[in-house]
C-alpha cells in the first residue's frame, strides 16, 4: 500500500512487477482509499496464505487448488509464425488470429466450422478436447518426433492397452496421423 502511494521504497525485488503494474491502475481511478486491514480481521485471506505453503496431501480432497505456472502479474505476449505452407494449422490460426478466410465460400464455411475446435494459447494452436486438456497441435515435420514419444520416450513403461487407446486417441484427435509401426 506505501509502495503505491509512494510513501515508501520497495526493498524486495520480485515487488517491483507488482508496483508497476498496480501504480499506473491506481492513478486511472479518480477516488481510490488505501485501508490496512489487520490480518485477525481478515482471516479468509489469512487461511490462503498458509494454504500456499500447506502440502496438498493435508487438504480435505473437497479443497480445489490451481497451481499456477506464471505469475498474475505477466502479460503473455502473443506471437505467433505462420509459415507460407500447406500445414494443415496454418488455415486454422490465421483465421483464428486475424479472422481470414479462403476465397471459396465453402471452403470458408468448413474452415469457420472446423475453427470452432481449436484455440490459440501462447502462441500456440491447440485443439479443445471434451474431457481432458488442451491438445498441442503438431506440424507435419514433428510428426514422427511425437509418435516416438508416446511410443517409447516418456511413455516407455510397460502399458495396457486401454492406455495404449488413450494416448492414441489423444493424438488422432489433435490431427495427427496414428502410425501402427
Amino acid at each position: 500500500m506505501d509502495q503505491v502511494r509512494g510513501a515508501c521504497g520497495i526493498k524486495n525485488e520480485s515487488l517491483v512487477r507488482y508496483h508497476n503494474k498496480a501504480t499506473p491502475l491506481a492513478k486511472s481511478i479518480a477516488h481510490i482509499v488505501f485501508e490496512h486491514i489487520l490480518r485477525s480481521e481478515n482471516e479468509e485471506v489469512d487461511r490462503l496464505s498458509k494454504l500456499a505453503t500447506t502440502y496438498y496431501e493435508e487438504l480435505p480432497k473437497e479443497v480445489y487448488i490451481e497451481v499456477r505456472e506464471k505469475m498474475a502479474y505477466e502479460e503473455i505476449p502473443m506471437r505467433i509464425f505462420l509459415e507460407e505452407s500447406s500445414d494443415w494449422k496454418t488455415d486454422i490460426a490465421k483465421f483464428l488470429l486475424e479472422g481470414s478466410l479462403p476465397a471459396d465460400p465453402n471452403e470458408a464455411r468448413k474452415l469457420q466450422i472446423r475453427s470452432l475446435r481449436f484455440c490459440l494459447y501462447e502462441g500456440e494452436l491447440y485443439r479443445k478436447s471434451f474431457d481432458g486438456p488442451l491438445l498441442l497441435c503438431v506440424s507435419q515435420e514433428n510428426v514422427q518426433k511425437v509418435l516416438y514419444e508416446v511410443h517409447r520416450g516418456w511413455c516407455d513403461s510397460h502399458i495396457g492397452r486401454r492406455s495404449l487407446a488413450t494416448k492414441r486417441t489423444l493424438v488422432v484427435s489433435s490431427g495427427l496421423p496414428w502410425s501402427r509401426t
